[in-house]
């Protein structure tokens, strides 16, 4: 270790590095890449491509007899509400499948533009959520047909946890550290 001079910072140099400059860099190379928060991330994108494809095939909500029962008069719970949200819910789905398609493979790629696709999907994800909640509240027979798949406190539910996690990994992408040292292809 040589002796420490003074320089214009009054801050020790060895090396010819001040010890702020050199914590500076080691600390901006320790938080970059995939790892930390952004393992959440990835996990919650697989899944929701996965469960998108799944509601898309017709496996959830979309399955040919939930969709008889919820659209044919000749069943209690039918509605005439239920063919447009339903509709609606399909549309949302097919297109925001292709949405988080290419938002992990922007991932994936470290594409600079990742962070704002993630702030579009969080935003877009809430935005589907109050909308669809005001659309099924329309429905006058959610709270007395025995099999609508949906209940009143679902949507509520999933409406506030929505808003919840909006709220924090939007947060998360304005202002990481480790997301701005990641994304920058």
């Amino acid at each position: 270790m040589s002796k420490p001079s003074n320089n214009t910072d009054n801050q020790p140099t060895f090396s010819g590095f001040s010890e702020v400059n050199a914590n500076e860099s080691s600390v901006s190379h320790q938080i970059s890449g995939l790892g930390g928060w952004l393992i959440l991330i990835q996990i919650g994108l697989i899944y929701s491509l996965l469960s998108d494809i799944i509601q898309v095939m017709g496996n959830g909500i979309f399955n040919a007899t939930t969709w008889d029962k919820l659209t044919n008069t000749a069943y209690d719970s039918y509605n005439s509400m239920w063919k447009p949200v339903l509709i609606t819910q399909l549309a949302f789905y097919s297109v925001f499948t292709l949405f988080v398609l290419f938002t992990l493979i922007s991932f994936y790629r470290k594409k600079s533009y990742l962070p704002k696709l993630m702030i579009t999907y969080y935003a877009v994800s809430f935005l589907f959520s109050v909308v669809n909640f005001i659309l099924v509240m329309q429905i006058d027979n959610l709270k007395t047909a025995t099999d609508v798949p949906i209940t009143q406190t679902s949507l509520v539910t999933g409406l506030v946890i929505s808003a919840i996690i909006s709220a924090l990994w939007i947060g998360y992408f304005t202002r990481s550290k480790r997301v701005r040292n990641t994304f920058v292809n």
